[in-house]
């Protein structure tokens, strides 16, 4: 055992020593008790399973809190303006033929372009 695992033992034992008088369900506890003397190692697979819980809580805890923090920067955070492309074009201003441009060329290609010249090597123009 390490000095950690030793603190976190002795703290939940505290922890339970501090609620020592509240009420308790009398039933409950005699069930506890029987079901303990049945299984006595029951104790050290309990203070096991809470220290181990108690451990994803808080991690859990600190992850909420990580994002909760995002989620705020992001909403004062300026919107950025969202475009079909994405900025796949970059964002030096290159600008796309819209539907309606004109074009002198065939199939809306700029005048003076050469299809067989833009043909992939091993093809034969057409």
């Amino acid at each position: 055992m390490t000095p950690e695992e030793r603190a976190l033992i002795d703290g939940l034992f505290d922890r339970m020593r501090a609620v020592e008088g509240l009420p308790r369900d009398a039933e409950a506890e005699a069930l506890i008790a029987r079901r303990s003397s049945e299984a006595p190692h029951a104790t050290y697979t309990l203070a096991q399973t809470v220290l181990v819980q108690e451990h994803a809580l808080q991690q859990a805890a600190a992850r909420i809190q990580e994002l909760e923090a995002q989620a705020q920067k992001a909403q004062q955070a300026p919107a950025q303006p969202t475009s079909f492309l994405g900025g796949l074009l970059g964002s030096r201003g290159t600008s796309v033929p819209t539907a309606g441009a004109r074009s002198d060329g065939p199939m809306g290609l700029p005048q003076g372009y050469n299809a067989q010249q833009a043909q992939p090597p091993g093809y034969a123009p057409q």
